[in-house]
C-alpha cells in the first residue's frame, strides 16, 4: 500500500503566492501617499485615461479641477444629480479608481494656462475629437520641488521643477 506524503503541492504554493500578491497590491494602491511625484503621475494617469475613454468610446467626460484634488465624470443619458449641457443629459461621477481622488494635505494643486494661474475650481471636458487647450497642473509639495503635468496635444506628460 501506497502511503502519500504530508505537505502542499506546488501549485498550491503558487495559488497562495499570488493570492497574497493581489492583496498587497490592493493595500498599497488605497493607502494615501505623500510624494507628489506619485500624486502627479497618478494625475496624467487619469488625465490620458480620460482622453483614451472619450476617443474610444465616443463619450464626453469632464475633470472637475479643485486645489485639493479631482473628480472625473462622463455624460450619462436620463436625469441625475448634476445637469449637463444637453437636455435629457446629466454628468455622473465614475466610481473606479480614476474617477474620484483627494491629495494629502501637504500637497496643492494649481493649473495654468499659458503660464497664467486659472481660478479653481474649474471644469476640462474631453470630447471624443480630442479638442482641448495645452494646460500646466502643479502639484505644490511642502518642503519639496513641484512637479509639473503638461497636458498637450492630447496626451499629459510629467515634468519636475528643480
Amino acid at each position: 500500500m501506497a502511503q502519500r506524503a504530508a505537505g502542499f503541492t506546488l501549485l498550491e504554493i503558487m495559488l497562495v503566492m499570488l493570492l497574497l500578491g493581489v492583496v498587497a497590491g490592493l493595500i498599497v494602491a488605497t493607502l494615501p501617499s505623500q510624494d507628489a511625484r506619485q500624486q502627479a503621475g497618478r494625475l496624467a494617469l487619469t488625465l490620458n485615461h480620460a482622453a483614451g475613454q472619450a476617443a474610444t468610446e465616443g463619450q464626453f467626460l469632464r475633470l472637475e479641477v479643485r486645489s485639493d484634488g479631482w473628480q472625473l465624470q462622463r455624460l450619462a443619458q436620463g436625469a441625475g444629480q448634476h445637469a449637463a449641457f444637453l437636455p435629457g443629459y446629466h454628468w455622473q461621477p465614475l466610481s473606479h479608481r480614476l474617477g474620484h481622488f483627494r491629495l494629502p494635505q501637504t500637497i496643492r494643486l494649481r493649473l495654468l494656462q499659458q503660464g497664467r494661474p486659472l481660478k479653481l475650481p474649474a471644469t476640462l471636458l474631453f470630447s471624443p475629437d480630442g479638442d482641448m487647450p495645452a494646460l500646466t497642473f502643479e502639484l505644490q509639495a511642502q518642503d519639496a520641488a513641484s512637479r509639473f503635468i503638461t497636458w498637450h496635444n492630447g496626451r499629459a506628460s510629467e515634468e519636475l521643477n528643480e
